[in-house]
């Protein structure tokens, strides 16, 4: 007991006053318990803390225990401190609260009304026990604010050497932590606080190891802040980390708020591209079954009619037997403005008709330059998307071709290399048949392959034993003997005749011979050169190629 009532009911302690006239009032019976008003007596000496004591043991709520020289020395260094940082305010030892049976440390009542409760803890009681006594003072509507004794704190190890970003928190001071994220340990040897702040957090350690830097200061220039003790400088610091954080947050509540309207943008816009898919898909599969070579010729320019129509003669296919393979259905169709028969037929023609080594490999990338040279010459349209491209529509077509073995990717991850398996398609002129094969490769799930009806199935398998039952094309070129025979016939009379060509039209005859050798197309520019000079031979001579 640090506190007695003297016989003028006047609250006395050994700080201030005298030990000569309180040994006189104790000695005169003039000291009482403030709690239960019995007789105290004062004690001091070279081993003894002064303080007061019970002349009989009573049954009294007042500790009558000795407090350590820790916890007694903690009080006065923090009675000191307010009495100097807050002059204005009233400032008691071993407050009583009526209202929840408590007995604060040191009570700070300030002229507004407010009161402060200081616990100097020294003892390591369970965090549970000083949970009950927070709350008490919460419900009593007075902040309080625990000083922890040096004696109770630890600094944690890293690899055997004391490690000061290291405190071991036992649980008291594991639960005040939790609760107010800041500490502060009295060194009442030093009149020195050790404070661990929220803003100087880094992690947790462990369950019961903290790491955080810590701010050491003299306990006269603290100042109190809400529930923290602190000095103006670690104060500002707070702001400045406070202010900080709150932007982080902001700035993630915007991002995860962002997120969500980017996401809800999303799903909307995954909706409607299933609602168009299915649209186009449903188009697709009516077109697909009313097939007729006619009505795709009514969606197209006059060049591209060109193209399609000569194909279709080179070919020799009309409505019964034009193949499946050239009516299949892809996701990125719509990308491409030309007829998906015409582009899908052309691209066979060109990369993969009679191609066989070393021209039996295809680079996806090539039939994007070609189209978009087809395009500038007005034979091919496509559509131009922010999100997509038609290249993509040419990926997904060779990813179905390779269902069927026509082409094979080359390479486990990227499908820009391929190589062709089968340069030619066997004759069909059973369009219900074409039409399966067309539906097979459209809609075909690698991983639902029962998704597709059971007749489409059989009847794709059927064409298909008939494609690995095919031989391919081992033929010179893939161009009418007719025509290379005029290259050759025309490059043997340049060279026979003085004059005939010059250097640069007999070099691009012979060039044009060697590409078409070996299955190459010529483009139109490039034909159309050819035959003007084959025209200057036949005038020149005065001779018909067609007759040699």
């Amino acid at each position: 007991m640090f506190v007695a009532i003297n016989h003028l009911n006047e609250r006395v302690n050994p700080i201030d006053t005298g030990e000569k006239l309180l040994r006189y009032q104790s000695k005169n019976k003039q000291l009482f318990c403030p709690e239960c008003k019995s007789q105290v007596l004062f004690a001091s000496g070279e081993q003894v803390t002064a303080h007061f004591k019970h002349v009989n043991k009573q049954d009294c709520s007042y500790d009558w225990e000795l407090e350590t020289e820790e916890h007694l020395r903690g009080k006065i260094l923090i009675r000191n401190w307010l009495i100097k940082q807050y002059p204005e305010a009233q400032v008691e030892f071993e407050y009583k609260i009526h209202e929840t049976n408590q007995r604060a440390d040191v009570m700070a009542i300030f002229p507004t009304g407010e009161k402060i409760a200081f616990e100097m803890q020294c003892s390591r009681i369970q965090g549970s026990v000083w949970k009950e006594r927070h709350n008490l003072y919460k419900s009593a509507n007075i902040r309080d604010i625990w000083i922890i004794g040096q004696s109770v704190h630890r600094y944690g190890k890293t690899e055997g050497q004391v490690d000061k970003q290291k405190h071991q928190l036992v649980s008291l001071v594991a639960a005040i932590y939790d609760e107010m994220d800041s500490i502060f340990f009295l060194d009442t040897v030093n009149e020195t606080i050790k404070g661990l702040y929220e803003h100087n957090f880094k992690y947790w350690h462990s369950e019961t190891i903290l790491c955080s830097d810590e701010e050491n200061f003299d306990l006269m220039e603290a100042k109190i802040f809400k529930q923290v003790i602190g000095t103006d400088k670690i104060r500002d610091d707070f702001k400045k980390w406070y202010i900080k954080k709150k932007e982080d947050e902001l700035e993630e509540r915007q991002l995860k708020e962002e997120e969500k309207r980017n996401e809800a943008i999303r799903r909307e816009r995954e909706k409607q591209r299933v609602l168009i898919y299915e649209q186009r898909r449903n188009e697709y599969l009516t077109k697909l079954n009313h097939f007729q070579l006619d009505d795709i010729q009514r969606d197209i320019n006059k060049k591209e009619t060109a193209l399609f129509e000569r194909l279709l003669e080179k070919h020799q296919y009309n409505d019964s037997n034009f193949p499946g393979v050239f009516n299949v259905f892809t996701a990125y169709n719509h990308l491409i403005s030309t007829p998906h028969c015409l582009w899908q037929l052309w691209i066979f023609d060109r990369f993969i008709y009679h191609k066989r080594e070393p021209n039996d490999k295809i680079l996806l990338p090539n039939i994007q330059k070609e189209l978009q040279k087809l395009a500038r010459k007005g034979k091919f349209r496509y559509k131009k998307s922010e999100d997509d491209h038609f290249i993509f529509a040419i990926y997904q077509y060779f990813k179905k071709m390779n269902l069927l073995d026509v082409v094979r990717q080359l390479g486990f991850y990227s499908g820009k290399y391929q190589k062709v398996i089968k340069n030619q398609l066997p004759p069909n002129e059973d369009k219900e048949l074409n039409k399966c094969v067309a539906n097979y490769l459209s809609f075909f799930d690698l991983e639902f392959p029962k998704s597709i009806d059971t007749y489409i199935r059989n009847q794709f398998k059927i064409y298909k034993n008939d494609l690995n039952d095919m031989e391919n094309y081992d033929g010179e070129s893939s161009i009418d003997n007719e025509w290379l025979m005029k290259l050759k016939y025309s490059i043997n009379l340049a060279y026979a005749t003085e004059g005939l060509l010059n250097n640069k039209e007999t070099g691009f005859m012979e060039q044009a011979y060697n590409l078409v050798g070996k299955g190459y197309e010529l483009s139109d520019k490039q034909r159309k050169w050819a035959e003007s000079l084959i025209t200057k031979i036949e005038r020149s001579l005065n001779i018909s190629l067609e007759q040699n």
